[in-house]
C-alpha cells in the first residue's frame, strides 16, 4: 500500500508537511472531499482524491492551491480514453479571491514538520485555529530521541 501524501503548509519561506489532519475535510463534514466534489486522485499517494497547499499569513489559514482532477464520466470510463479536467481553488470555491480562500470552516489544530529526505532538520509547528484564525502556535525542535524530548523555541511566522 502506498503511503498517503501530506497536505503542505507554507509558513514564511518554509514549506512544511501537515501531519494527520486534513483541513479541507472539515469543510465537507462527514462526506470526504473526494465524494463531495467527485474528485479523482492525480497520484496513487492520494486516495483521498486531492492534495492541498495551505498558507499561514495575516494570522489566518488559507487554501492556496489544490491538486486533483474532477470526474465527469461515470460507468466504465477506464475502458475509454478520457481526460479529467484539473480542479482549482476557484472551481471548488467560486467566491474565492485571487485563487485562494480563508479556511473559515477549520477549527482545530495540526502539527506540521520540516523534515524531509533533503532536509534532515526536524522542526515542528503546532498551530491552533478558530474558524481559520490562528489562535496559538509553538515551534518545537526534535533532537532525534523522540517526541518526549521536543524542545520549544521561538520563531516568528513572518
Amino acid at each position: 500500500m502506498t503511503d498517503q501524501s501530506s497536505e503542505l503548509v507554507k509558513v514564511g519561506d518554509e514549506t512544511l508537511r501537515i501531519r494527520f489532519v486534513l483541513p479541507l475535510e472539515h469543510y465537507v463534514g462527514n462526506t470526504s472531499a473526494r465524494e463531495y466534489w467527485r474528485l479523482t486522485p492525480t497520484f496513487t499517494s492520494e486516495n483521498r482524491g486531492y492534495g492541498g497547499t495551505w498558507e499561514i499569513k495575516s494570522n489566518a489559514l488559507y487554501l492556496i492551491s489544490i491538486y486533483a482532477c474532477r470526474r465527469e464520466v461515470s460507468g466504465f470510463w477506464f475502458w475509454k480514453k478520457v481526460t479529467f479536467p484539473e480542479v482549482t481553488v476557484t472551481d471548488l470555491f467560486p467566491h474565492s479571491m485571487n485563487g485562494e480562500i480563508k479556511a473559515t470552516w477549520f477549527t482545530g489544530s495540526f502539527m506540521a514538520d520540516t523534515k524531509t529526505m533533503k532536509n534532515p532538520v526536524d522542526d515542528r509547528l503546532l498551530a491552533r485555529f478558530d474558524k481559520g484564525v490562528l489562535t496559538h502556535y509553538q515551534w518545537f525542535h526534535l533532537n532525534g530521541k523522540g517526541d518526549a524530548n521536543a524542545v520549544p523555541f521561538d520563531k516568528a511566522l513572518q
